[in-house]
């Protein structure tokens, strides 16, 4: 099997794994490396951050396998409180001519509606002469897109490699590109003997990687949430992805295991100590969430905003769904409608850089049998481009503790995202246009 090496700064450039002997072991990898990568940065780092990165990674580590084509993927982990950038390494058997494949694979002939696309001869000491390419598009939600471009033949190994990565955020991969080229400067091929290798089993699905085949079972689209971890807390994606169902892939912590270390990582990295039994009380209340509010939106992820652990935590349900189509399918999703409520619902347009003009309402209603107040709370989008809508629910029948998160709750609306797998700049031209 041909393998593409390194002797970069492990530090700084890690391997991810893209198959898994067991289902802890994915989410072993993203602890491990999360709480090396805070260890070289600070000498006491916050279990808190550490705890942000491992989630970041084990995202990256889930949700690349089988969605984006690549047979090995780097991880550039320069700063441990930004999600590391992924680049993808490809290997093809060698057909065509060679400057017209390196063109093709480096995108230097593709529409680049900002300016054009930047070509340039690249040649290292391993890898040989080959093609270095910067592309820039916009994406579907109308954000800027930059792809850095790599690739080489090799005719002793007999394949074309390429080597890619696409960022949504141009000015930062910029800045670091002396960095990336020293990386590509690392990089050359060996052949591997796969008796030494792993399992090639994934939870996907069987996945070869070696240079015949592709990941299959491509994805469409998928939401991406980027939460401040200093407020925002993630129900593992286990409890909510079935309602309480086991989750293969994901931890196998038990709930009340989770609430209980969780409990003590709130106190841990709060300026003020806590009292005799106040981490047991964040603990049970933890659990009761845990316990409670998947069931609520069955499917839907689930975070809980807590930005002090003497706070009542209080429940997010964020969900992409099958866009409907009909007209009054925005005004359906925020209850702008509801029959129900104390008074009409405060409906009011909401937009966002990445998911466009929405609707936000704010309602009253009764708890049923009662005189009580319960507000709720909604933000929904409709992308014609995914073919999803995106929904964010939360509410309370404290409506004080909704109000005074108001602002915080909006901030997390402007964090989400609709990917696609343009954005990962691996579609055709013809579909990009």
């Amino acid at each position: 099997m041909i393998f593409l090496e390194t002797d970069s700064d492990p530090s700084e450039w890690l391997l991810m794994p893209l198959t898994w002997d067991r289902p802890d072991d994915l989410q072993e990898w993203a602890h491990q490396h999360a709480e090396l990568l805070w260890k070289l940065h600070e000498k006491r780092p916050k279990r808190r951050d550490r705890k942000a990165l491992a989630v970041r990674l084990a995202m990256l580590a889930e949700g690349i396998p089988g969605r984006v084509p690549a047979h090995q993927v780097f991880l550039y982990a320069l700063d441990p409180r930004r999600t590391p950038l992924a680049f993808y390494a490809l290997k093809v058997p060698v057909e065509g001519d060679r400057t017209a494949r390196l063109r093709e694979a480096v995108q230097a002939d593709q529409e680049s509606p900002v300016r054009p696309v930047e070509v340039d001869t690249f040649t290292t000491e391993r890898l040989g002469e080959g093609l270095r390419s910067l592309r820039y598009w916009g994406s579907r939600e109308g954000s800027l897109m930059m792809s850095l471009n790599f690739a080489w033949r090799s005719d002793e190994f007999g394949i074309d490699l390429t080597l890619r990565t696409v960022s949504d955020d141009p000015g930062w991969l910029a800045s670091h590109l002396d960095e990336v080229d020293e990386f590509a400067q690392s990089l050359w091929l060996n052949d591997v003997d796969p008796a030494y290798g792993r399992s090639r089993r994934c939870p996907r699905g069987i996945v070869r990687c070696d240079h015949d085949d592709l990941p299959m079972e491509y994805a469409v689209s998928w939401l991406d949430i980027d939460y401040d971890a200093d407020v925002w807390l993630s129900v593992p994606i286990r409890w909510t992805a079935a309602a309480g169902e086991d989750f293969v892939g994901s931890e196998h912590r038990t709930r009340e295991q989770w609430a209980h270390e969780t409990a003590q990582d709130w106190w841990e990295e709060d300026d003020e100590t806590p009292g005799e039994g106040d981490v047991e009380l964040l603990g049970r209340t933890l659990l009761a969430c845990v316990e409670k509010y998947p069931s609520v939106h069955p499917g839907f992820e689930l975070l809980l905003y807590l930005a002090h652990p003497r706070m009542m935590p209080l429940p997010i349900w964020i969900a992409e769904l099958p866009l409907k189509g009909d007209v009054g399918e925005l005004r359906r999703l925020v209850l702008a409608d509801e029959t129900e409520a104390v008074e009409p619902p405060l409906v009011e347009e909401f937009a966002t850089e990445s998911l466009g003009t929405g609707l936000r309402s704010l309602n009253y209603t009764l708890l049923p049998g009662t005189n009580e107040l319960f507000v709720g709370l909604r933000y929904a989008w409709l992308s014609e481009d995914h073919d999803r809508s995106v929904l964010m629910i939360t509410g309370s029948p404290a409506p004080g503790q909704v109000l005074a998160a108001a602002d915080v709750i909006a901030e997390l609306a402007h964090d989400l995202r609709l990917r696609h797998d343009d954005d990962m700049g691996f579609c055709d031209e013809e579909e990009q246009s």
